[in-house]
C-alpha cells in the first residue's frame, strides 16, 4: 500500500491517503506491518477510490472517499488542433498499458489514427503513432481534439480502484471526451464504455459506442477544491 502522510501539529495527527494498491504497482514505499502497528496514531483515512474502503474496515477511525481533482483552468483553455488526420483516438500513460487493445482497435478501425502518449513502445499497425512522454500542457490538445479517449488497462488484482482514481479517465470526463476502458474501470461514471480485456469484439464495440456518444463535459472538482476538502476533513 502506498501512502501519503500529512502531519498536523500541535498536537501531531496523521492522515493516511491511500493512493495506489501495492499489488498493482509493486512498490513497497511503506511497510504494511508498520501501518497496522501505528493504527493508534491514525485518526482519519482518506481513500481516492471507493473500492479501497474495505481494506481499512478493521481501523476504528473515520474513513472518507475524496477523489482526485483535475486542473480545470488548464483543461478549459483553448488549444490548436495537433492532428494531421481527420479521425483520431488517444491514450496517455504507461500504467498497466494493454498494447493488445490498441492493436485490436487499430486493425479494426483503419480509418482512425491512434495516438499513444508516454506509453510503452510496441509493434503496432501503421495507423498508430507513438509519442514520447510530454508535459501535460502539451498533451492537452491531443485530448481536447480527439474523437475518443482510451484507457487501455490490463486486468490486475484490485484494478477496480481505477474506476475512481484513473486521472486520464477523470480528465476525459471533465472535457466530455467519450472513453473506452475495461469493464472494471467504468464504475458509475458517464461517457465510459467498457469491455472485457482479451475480448476483441467487445473492445471494438465499446469504441464504436464511444464514437457515437457525442461530447458532454461533466463538472469536475479542481485540485484546489480537493485540497480544501482534505484540510477540512483533517481538522475535523
Amino acid at each position: 500500500l502506498l501512502l501519503a502522510e500529512i502531519a498536523l501539529s500541535p498536537p501531531a495527527r496523521a492522515r493516511r491517503d491511500a493512493v495506489h494498491r501495492r499489488s498493482l504497482i509493486h512498490d513497497r514505499l511503506v511497510n504494511e506491518d508498520m501501518l497496522w502497528q501505528s493504527e493508534a496514531d491514525i485518526d482519519l483515512i482518506v481513500v481516492v477510490a471507493r473500492s479501497m474502503l474495505p481494506h481499512f474496515e478493521a481501523f476504528s477511525c473515520p474513513k472518507l472517499f475524496i477523489p482526485h481533482g483535475v486542473d480545470t483552468a488548464l483543461l478549459n483553455q483553448a488549444t490548436d488542433n495537433p492532428y494531421a488526420t481527420k479521425r483520431n483516438a488517444v491514450t496517455v500513460g504507461s500504467m498497466l498499458f494493454d498494447a493488445g487493445a490498441i492493436r485490436t482497435l487499430a486493425l479494426a478501425r483503419p480509418e482512425f489514427t491512434f495516438h499513444t502518449i508516454g506509453s510503452p513502445k510496441s509493434v503496432f499497425p501503421t495507423n498508430v503513432i507513438q509519442h514520447d512522454e510530454m508535459p501535460f500542457a502539451q498533451t492537452l490538445p491531443y485530448l481536447q481534439h480527439a474523437d475518443v479517449g482510451i484507457a487501455a488497462y490490463q486486468r490486475a488484482a484490485a484494478a477496480a480502484y481505477l474506476a475512481d482514481s484513473s486521472l486520464k479517465l477523470l480528465q476525459y470526463k471533465a472535457i466530455g471526451l467519450p472513453a473506452v476502458c475495461p469493464d472494471f474501470a467504468v464504475g458509475d461514471h458517464a461517457l465510459r464504455f467498457g469491455y472485457r480485456p482479451d475480448h476483441p469484439q467487445e473492445i471494438v464495440e465499446a469504441f464504436d459506442q464511444a464514437l457515437n456518444a457525442g461530447r458532454s463535459p461533466v463538472a469536475s472538482k479542481d485540485w484546489s477544491d480537493v485540497a480544501a476538502r482534505l484540510v477540512e476533513a483533517s481538522l475535523g
